[in-house]
């Protein structure tokens, strides 16, 4: 990300003093404007904020859990992801902002697990094809994923230490190809582990 446009963010955080509940809901919706280009911001309210790119849009939500504000965020085409906005919200999270991010159910390292996941499926093999997220659930999430003609589900969940990746099956595949996917579950998982834990 291009953080040298506009004004620097320490300044952003300090300029929006006096609204100070819901400087963090305007420091996102700030950073995500100046970040996908052509977008438009759209308040509907103190808490909620609607950032229009064409015909999709993002929406921001905050709300508050003791003092930690929860901004929940609803991005329906995943333009986050696609605009590589992810890590930047995640640092912001840890480093600029006592915030915690919901995206479309997942807290914002979750869901770039998720999307990890799904790669590193990829690179065990082009059989795999992501067909939806089932479930999300902050720390948790379930995704459906086809490896040629056979459906299957996945139970992913980001633990403080360690993530884990289990395969699923509604109905027994055939036992070399249930093999396989639950040998490549193995790999996903220590490679996911390495990646965001760093074990």
């Amino acid at each position: 990300m291009n953080w040298g446009q506009g004004v620097p963010l320490q300044k952003k955080i300090i300029s929006m003093a006096e609204n100070k509940d819901y400087q963090v809901l305007e420091l996102v919706v700030s950073v995500l404007q100046e970040s996908i280009a052509d977008s438009k911001v759209q308040k509907e309210s103190e808490n909620t904020s609607v950032l229009k790119d064409g015909n999709d849009f993002i929406r921001l939500e905050q709300e508050f859990d003791g003092d930690t504000a929860v901004i929940l965020i609803t991005d329906k085409k995943d333009i986050i992801y696609s605009e590589d906005l992810l890590e930047t919200l995640l640092r912001i999270q840890k480093n600029e902002a006592p915030a915690s991010f919901i995206i479309n159910g997942l807290n914002v390292e979750a869901e770039l697990v998720l999307y990890a996941v799904r790669d590193h499926f990829d690179e065990a093999s082009s059989s795999y094809e992501f067909v939806r997220a089932v479930e999300r659930k902050v720390q948790e999430m379930k995704i459906r994923l086809k490896f040629g003609d056979h459906l299957f589900e996945v139970v992913v969940v980001n633990g403080v230490d360690r993530i884990s990746v289990s395969p699923i099956f509604d109905k027994p595949l055939d036992a070399a190809v249930q093999s396989a996917i639950e040998a490549d579950a193995v790999r996903v998982q220590a490679g996911i582990n390495k990646q965001f834990k760093g074990k």
